[in-house]
């Protein structure tokens, strides 16, 4: 490590012959030099004895009067915060070994009942007009193209089309990074958002050749990346009773009033922000079982965010990073080298927020204010998108991955995996939670050269010598899928399995286009519910591959 020099004087010292004068430095140094000066400047012979790393005592065999001591020694070197941020900072832009930011963003019209032909780079000559104009021909999308179309002309006036134009919008921002901070040490992040927008209407003519619009409907589908680490692990009794769910049904509370109080007043509705239903004990209009109110607790519960900062949007903006780390370093390592070829250790984190599909809700009339008053039988607002159920997909790809490969052939490999899915769905208010854990030990070995025999119709033997592959995979899959419901407050489990796999093989090179492989698999399936029986499959056998080349 670097140290640094300090040093410590005091002066107007008086040493006795033979007395030890007892000299307190405090400069936190183990080893020290020490020097004396008479009061002309003459350095004076001592005896010094070192006590500790702030105390020593010094001795002179004559009597001095007005010394000067001075004390020095090495410390570790202290660094100032800026200059600790400083190399930090230029420490961890040199493990960055890529970075990338991408955003597209694509825009599509498809106009049925479109008259004009394509002619030159598309273009037409239709009723005096360039059809379907430059701006067109150049990608410019404009959400008023079809009702421009009709109004010149190019639209056909047939009084039963009903074949709808339909706008296209799709989003998608990418983030990735790889970081490498010591050698053989690799984090890969990613993160990524995912919009998709499709707005379609149907334009038909009526017998006076006026065009109206029929049946327009927004629809649509949004995926993110999340963190839903924090309500992973539940622990063994999660089937009947999970922290998350509980968690999401007190957060309605806060992001109901946080709706409500989003609001403005309006005394045409008689509606005041906050104002709470005597009958749901809610604010008016966001009562416990809707849509808006459910998804962002959801939201919240599942990704550990408080509801009083979870984004109430029901599109989120911003991603947040997943990973995959990798480490192959310590077989290069000295001490380790004698025994290992190859050690990988691996894991992997995903995690993604969906929204399957949603709808603009025909039945939310947007007012001045910018907000609906329209109630469904419930007495709550209606969303403005009709979303049928959100989800969040979580695995671990691997929780822990170990491959090692020994010096003696010897291949060995453990995994544990771990899933989770979630869909929550605003039909039936209830949410379906899957979740999994698999355990996998294998291991592998490379018979080199191992000799087989063949004998021609003379007794004449010939060996072939190849290397022999055998391998043994196990691996034992717990899944358990839970039905949690909102209003019932109960949790009951539907399915689950619990399957106990062995893989075996054995291959042998004959030549270089022709391999034998043995092999031997077995799967068990003891199901967690009555309604479905205990299973088991067994398959062996033998298989020959040929490889052509040319």
């Amino acid at each position: 490590p670097k140290t640094q020099t300090v040093k410590y004087e005091q002066d107007g010292v008086n040493l006795r012959p033979k007395v030890a004068k007892s000299i307190t430095h405090k400069l936190k140094a183990d080893k020290v030099t020490v020097k004396v000066y008479d009061d002309s400047g003459k350095e004076v012979k001592v005896t010094v004895d070192i006590k500790n790393d702030q105390r020593l005592t010094i001795k002179a065999d004559n009597e001095y009067r007005n010394c000067r001591v001075v004390v020095e020694g090495k410390v570790p070197e202290r660094m100032s915060p800026l200059k600790f941020i400083a190399e930090g900072t230029v420490r961890f832009m040199m493990s960055i070994k890529s970075l990338s930011v991408s955003y597209t963003e694509a825009n599509g019209t498809t106009l049925p009942g479109f008259k004009p032909g394509s002619r030159f780079l598309g273009m037409d000559r239709f009723n005096g007009l360039d059809a379907p104009g430059w701006e067109f021909i150049a990608g410019m999308q404009d959400p008023n193209f079809a009702w421009r179309a009709a109004e010149n002309g190019w639209l056909t006036r047939d009084t039963s089309f009903n074949t709808p134009t339909i706008f296209t919008h799709t989003q998608n921002l990418t983030f990735r990074t790889t970081i490498e901070p010591v050698p053989g040490f690799k984090i890969d992040l990613t993160a990524n958002r995912t919009f998709a927008r499709n707005r379609s209407e149907t334009l038909r003519a009526n017998l006076n050749g006026n065009y109206s619009s029929y049946t327009p409907i927004t629809n649509g589908n949004f995926s993110i990346s999340v963190i839903s680490l924090g309500t992973t692990f539940e622990g063994r009794n999660r089937a009947d009773r999970s922290r998350a769910f509980e968690q999401m049904k007190r957060n309605r509370f806060t992001v109901a009033q946080r709706l409500s109080n989003q609001r403005v007043p309006n005394g045409a509705h008689n509606y005041t922000p906050g104002e709470i239903d005597p009958t749901t004990q809610y604010p008016i209009g966001y009562g416990p079982l809707s849509q808006d109110v459910l998804r962002a607790s959801f939201l919240a519960a599942y990704t550990n965010t408080k509801a009083s900062r979870v984004s109430l949007r029901d599109f989120p903006l911003i991603p947040m990073p997943n990973w995959q780390i990798t480490y192959d370093g310590l077989a290069k390592l000295k001490p380790f080298k004698n025994y290992f070829r190859t050690f990988n250790l691996t894991h992997g984190y995903r995690s993604i927020y969906t929204i399957g599909s949603y709808a603009s809700n025909l039945a939310y009339e947007q007012e001045t204010d910018g907000f609906s008053y329209t109630r469904n039988q419930t007495g709550d607002f209606y969303p403005k998108n009709e979303i049928t159920n959100v989800s969040i997909n979580e695995m671990f790809t691997p929780l822990l991955g170990i491959d090692i490969g020994w010096q003696n052939n010897l291949t060995t490999r453990l995994e544990v995996k771990t899933t989770r899915m979630l869909a929550m769905s605003f039909s039936n208010t209830q949410l379906t939670e899957t979740y999994g854990n698999e355990y996998i030990i294998g291991a592998g070995y490379r018979f080199e050269n191992l000799p087989l025999f063949f004998e021609s119709e003379s007794g004449d033997k010939t060996a072939l010598k190849s290397d022999l592959k055998i391998s043994v995979d196990f691996s034992m899959r717990d899944n358990t899928t839970v039905l949690r419901q909102i209003v019932e407050e109960t949790n009951e489990t539907t399915a689950g399995q619990k399957i106990n796999t062995i893989k075996t093989s054995a291959d042998y090179r004959i030549s270089e286009q022709v391999t034998i492989r043995a092999f031997f698999d077995r799967v068990v399936n003891s199901p967690k519910v009555s309604k479905t029986y205990k299973t088991a499959n067994t398959s062996f056998g033998f298989s020959v591959r040929f490889e052509l080349v040319k």
